[in-house]
C-alpha cells in the first residue's frame, strides 16, 4: 500500500479537521463491497476504481471520480457515496484498540532492529493519548 492510497485532504483545525477528500482505500473498499453485493457490476466498479487512481489525493472526491469516469447517474452516484466504507478509519481505531489492550504496544521495539521502526513525533503523541485512556494502574 502506498501513501497515496490513504492520503486525504483535511479542513482546518477550527473545523476539527474534517476530511475533504476520499482515501483510495475507502473507495476501493466501497466498490468491492458494492460489487460483492451485486449492487454495481464489474464494469462500473473497474471504471470508477481506474478513475479514482488517476486523481491526485487532494482532488479525489466521489464527484471527481464520477466525473472522470463519465458516470452521470445522480441517483446511483448518491447511493454509492452514501455506502462509503471507511476502511482507513476502521483500521486506525483497530490500532488504537490494540494498543490500549496491549501495554507492550506502547513501547517501541529495541533499537537493535535496524530500520524496523521509526519512533516519530506522531507515534509519541499516539502513545501518550492511548496511555491516557488506559485505566490507572495500582502501584501498591
Amino acid at each position: 500500500m502506498a501513501d497515496e492510497d490513504v492520503a486525504i485532504l483535511h479542513g482546518p483545525a477550527e473545523m476539527d479537521f474534517p476530511p475533504l477528500t476520499e482515501a483510495l482505500v475507502d473507495i476501493d473498499a466501497t466498490l468491492d463491497h458494492l460489487r460483492a453485493r451485486n449492487v454495481i457490476d464489474a464494469t462500473l466498479a473497474e471504471s470508477l476504481a481506474k478513475a479514482a487512481r488517476a486523481i491526485h489525493f487532494k482532488d479525489r472526491t466521489w464527484d471527481s471520480v464520477f466525473d472522470r469516469a463519465g458516470h452521470h447517474d445522480p441517483a446511483q452516484n448518491k447511493f454509492i457515496r452514501d455506502q462509503t466504507v471507511h476502511r482507513k478509519s476502521a483500521d486506525a481505531w483497530l490500532l488504537v484498540d490494540t494498543m490500549a489492550d496491549d501495554a507492550t504496544a506502547l513501547t517501541p521495539p529495541p533499537r537493535s532492529i535496524a530500520g524496523a521502526f521509526s519512533e516519530t513525533l506522531f507515534f509519541q503523541e499516539l502513545r501518550r493519548e492511548v496511555a491516557a485512556r488506559l485505566p490507572a494502574r495500582s502501584t501498591s
